[in-house]
């Protein structure tokens, strides 16, 4: 039994060694797909983002020019909304919300 043993021992390590580093080295694998994919979803968003942040204001903050409101007090009320998204209007978002800031 002894030399049967040896012989088993023998050729599960010739079978089990590369079929884990097979494995593993898939598992490795597909982890930098996902990673890949992550990256240029990031980069994609984070090119938007800058572009946003860098385009030039039609507005100039500095021209006092315009329209000014009287008696402008900042206040903010909401009463009873009802609110659902047009794709699915029968999923009440939100339904009676009333807000007051100020």
């Amino acid at each position: 039994t002894g030399c049967a043993d040896a012989q088993i021992y023998e050729l599960l390590e010739k079978f089990l060694i590369p079929v884990m580093v097979i494995f593993f080295m898939s598992i490795g694998m597909g982890a930098v797909g996902v990673i890949v994919t992550d990256s240029q979803n990031a980069l994609s968003a984070a090119r938007l983002l800058f572009a946003l942040l860098s385009r030039r204001s039609r507005i100039d903050p500095t021209d006092n020019k315009g329209t000014r409101l009287r008696g402008l007090r900042g206040d903010i009320s909401v009463q009873n909304v009802i609110f659902a998204y047009p794709a699915a209007p029968d999923h009440i978002i939100c339904n009676g919300y009333s807000l007051e800031i100020g």
